[in-house]
């Protein structure tokens, strides 16, 4: 039990995550748009232009949360709560944020991702809330 309010793995585990996805994100281009939307048969070059230059942001987006949560994993527990808090916080906003996608949609969108999302936002407050010192490695 311990091990799920460590924050060093939480921090390494949702950093590492970040950094894939950020990967993903970067070489992934109009194909995930492609993939996301099936129904779209044809996309015009300013449209890939467009979803290639979000896509870029966001996976830039991702690498810094990535790198910071890996370089938050040598914080110890007091000084990690805030950042396990606002972390739980801001996945589970993230979360809020699939579900209207989803709601305000008009095809079928996968519900593994907000599911993952939030459990890793629920890890994240659960440790900033229960965590104390004999979670952390001496």
């Amino acid at each position: 039990m311990n091990t799920l309010k460590n924050p060093k793995v939480i921090f390494i585990v949702i950093g590492v995550i970040n950094l894939l996805h950020g990967l993903l994100f970067f070489f992934g281009g109009a194909e995930v748009l492609t993939a996301s939307f099936p129904e779209m048969e044809e996309i015009s070059d300013e449209t890939n232009f467009l979803v290639v230059f979000g896509m870029e942001i966001t996976a830039g987006f991702n690498f810094i949360l990535g790198m910071t949560l890996l370089f938050c994993s040598k914080l110890k527990y007091p000084e990690s709560k805030n950042v396990l808090l606002g972390l739980g916080l801001g996945l589970l906003f993230i979360v809020a944020i699939a579900i209207k996608h989803t709601i305000q949609s008009q095809t079928e969108i996968e519900i593994a991702g907000p599911i993952i999302v939030g459990l890793l936002a629920i890890w994240s407050l659960f440790a900033g809330i229960k965590g104390d010192d004999s979670a952390v490695d001496q």
